[in-house]
């Protein structure tokens, strides 16, 4: 019996499928992000682990930048839990963003000190985590007034989304259809920041743009994403058929 529930375990349990992405800075290469994505069904929930890192070297304005970001998220059927650990410019910063059933507890940690703030679960509809899951419950498409939670400095802005229809990546010479999204810092907020991103179908997110205090940030699928299930050939007469003399 023990054997058959650890069987039935880790048949529950999918392969990781994992992605990276070249980065440009104002069309200069500058680095790469990597993303390992796990699914795990439990009963009727499907829990999702995310593991990005991003590295960033590069050169502004006469200067040196250098930018390292891990993040782990878990998510389910909302808006992602995180840890994300950022160093830039030498300096350490982490940001925890944890849901739970009444609210959002929000730590940042610099600079030898913390700082928690509690939020309600109306104040946040997403976070940068979970722009990139494939199979978030709360992608862009949904929205299109939305509260972004930053996992890289804990802050929440509010702002629109704007829908840029069906477009095309190349990516490492495949051509990908792939639906544009943008979301753009709201009254109020830091208008200085803007999100563009292209998803496929099913979810994959094969190319992004930030601009960031005037800097723009870029990055594109270094290869084509995981087929989804429409696109993976059937083999309709299954395995065969084997005669068996009477």
């Amino acid at each position: 019996m023990l054997l058959v529930l650890l069987a039935s375990l880790v048949h529950a349990q999918e392969a990781p499928k994992e992605l990276a992405w070249d980065l440009t800075l104002n069309g200069k290469s500058v680095g790469q992000r990597t993303l390992k994505v796990r699914s795990e069904q439990l009963g009727d929930v499907e829990l999702r682990t995310l593991q990005a890192e991003t590295r960033v070297d590069a050169s502004m304005l006469g200067m040196s930048f250098a930018y390292r970001q891990k993040l782990t998220a878990n998510a389910d059927i909302g808006p992602a839990s995180f840890i994300s650990v950022i160093e830039q410019q030498g300096a350490i910063r982490e940001v925890q963003g944890r849901r739970a059933y009444r609210g959002w507890m929000l730590t940042v940690t610099e600079r030898g000190s913390s700082d928690t703030e509690e939020l309600p679960l109306s104040a946040v509809d997403l976070s940068t985590a979970d722009l990139l899951d494939p199979e978030s419950r709360v992608p862009l498409s949904r929205f299109t007034d939305a509260n972004l939670l930053f996992a890289e400095t804990g802050d929440v802005q509010p702002g629109t989304v704007e829908r840029l229809g069906p477009s095309e990546v190349d990516v490492a010479g495949t051509t990908v259809p792939v639906e544009g999204y943008k979301w753009t810092a709201g009254p109020g907020a830091d208008a200085r920041f803007a999100y563009t991103a292209w998803y496929t179908s099913e979810g994959w997110l094969v190319k992004f743009e930030s601009r960031v205090f005037g800097q723009d940030i870029a990055g594109t699928l270094t290869k084509p994403p995981p087929k989804g299930a429409d696109e993976m050939p059937v083999d309709v007469f299954g395995p065969g058929l084997d005669t068996v003399e009477l």
